[in-house]
């Protein structure tokens, strides 16, 4: 499974009832609580003028009218997630988190 698919998955798995959306168009009606993720940037890992590795960083925002949701601690215990900022917009709670995942490529 590639790394978005497992980060689904796990997203999936933490909201219960699936309101996760990778890159949504505009059009699109969400149900709240949700995460909202992306890919943000990959950074590559190199010696000797060669890419060894890929790391994808994944911007993730849980979407929740629930200033305490527990699905914030839920996202903070998966590897390698760290909490970037949390705002309001029209009484809906944005907690914002980045979230890095190893890529399954081989460079040769």
């Amino acid at each position: 499974m590639n790394d978005r698919l497992k980060l689904h998955s796990d997203l999936v798995s933490i909201m219960g009832a699936g309101n996760v959306y990778y890159q949504p168009p505009q059009n699109i009606r969400m149900s709240y609580p949700c995460c909202v993720y992306s890919l943000d940037r990959i950074n590559d890992y190199s010696a000797n003028n060669k890419a060894y590795f890929f790391i994808n960083q994944y911007s993730v925002t849980l979407i929740t009218k629930n200033p305490e949701d527990p699905a914030v601690d839920e996202l903070l215990k998966m590897p390698y997630t760290s909490f970037d900022h949390h705002f309001v917009v029209d009484n809906l709670h944005h907690f914002e988190f980045v979230v890095k995942r190893k890529r399954n490529t081989s460079i040769e």
